[in-house]
């Protein structure tokens, strides 16, 4: 099984503004604007990290297998949804799985599962022996900036703090500690 993320890194797709960030570090001007959206990215990605979730508005993935798997599960909670169940035929042509063929469950805490229809007459096809035999094409993150729980754009914005002031070792390393208390403590269940 491998797993790919596709998805394009950019400011428009992050949980929190410039804006936001540049309030938050108390900068008036332009001239580090570059250097807080890294910052900005850096911060989303060590708190995604630090979570095993993502916060990003829709981050696109493709997870492959090699034959059908009992069950899927996809990491990187709150799953929005799943676009295609690709397979390959015998005859080694791609085909995409009817979606009556399979159930897709999200549960509360968000990791969503998609297990195989168990309707009468439904069976999976045969699948080409080939590493990447089948894949499914979902979709991970929150479609609006507004859905992203506030703890987490809290935390963000701690660790672009902690990055940005690297002068005060003490500082950054209190607004980091900070940052990864909140995050471990968050019940993430309680924000699907």
């Amino acid at each position: 099984m491998s797993i790919t993320t596709t998805d394009t890194q950019t400011i428009a797709n992050e949980p929190i503004t410039l804006d936001e960030a540049k309030t938050q570090l108390h900068v008036t001007h332009n001239l580090d604007d570059d250097a807080i959206t890294r910052m900005i990215f850096m911060a989303r990605e060590e708190a995604e990290l630090r979570t095993s979730r993502t916060f990003r508005l829709t981050v696109s993935r493709v997870r492959t297998y090699t034959g059908w798997p009992k069950c899927m599960l996809f990491d990187h909670p709150p799953l929005i949804g799943v676009d295609a169940v690709k397979y390959f035929d015998t005859d080694d042509a791609e085909q995409t799985l009817a979606s009556t063929s399979y159930v897709l469950r999200t549960p509360t805490e968000g990791r969503g599962d998609l297990q195989w229809s168990t309707a009468p007459g439904t069976t999976l096809p045969l699948a080409y022996d080939r590493p990447d035999s089948v894949s499914v094409e979902y979709r991970t993150g929150y479609t609006t900036a507004d859905a992203v729980p506030e703890v987490a754009k809290g935390s963000i914005l701690m660790l672009v703090n902690a990055l940005y002031d690297q002068s005060e070792i003490q500082e950054s390393a209190a607004y980091r500690s900070t940052a990864y208390r909140i995050l471990d403590m968050t019940d993430w269940g309680n924000y699907e």
